[in-house]
């Protein structure tokens, strides 16, 4: 048997928890929380950083860039998680958000842009 979306009007499976346009069935709990940190692990400590690298886009081992970087080495890798956790605050400021500099540079190509129409005209 299939039900519809409520939101959109797709033909759902019978018990669909969500459908594509974002619909999510309320009377259904999300028991699997997602864990974005690196899947780094040694000595039973686990890489706080969020992992951003993976081999494949659809698997599900993501590594942040140090450890990516360092996989093949455990010396490294552990000087990695070290470093993590001992400077995590730190770090994440580091990390740019791709968003903001994204729009920054169109709205200057965008400034630029009208500048050089208002000056031909």
């Amino acid at each position: 048997m299939q039900n519809e979306c409520p939101e959109c009007g797709k033909s759902l499976a019978a018990k669909a928890k969500y459908c594509s346009c974002g619909w999510r069935n309320p009377g259904i709990e999300n028991s699997s929380t997602v864990d974005y940190r690196c899947h780094y692990v040694t000595c039973g400590r686990r890489c706080p950083l969020p992992g951003g690298i993976s081999s494949s886009v659809f698997g599900s081992t993501w590594y942040c860039a140090g450890h990516w970087r360092t996989l093949d080495d455990p010396q490294e890798g552990e000087a990695v998680l070290l470093n993590a956790e001992k400077n995590y605050n730190d770090i994440l400021k580091t990390y740019e958000d791709w968003r903001k500099k994204l729009l920054s540079h169109l709205h200057k190509k965008g400034k630029n842009a009208n500048d050089t129409n208002n000056r031909n005209r």
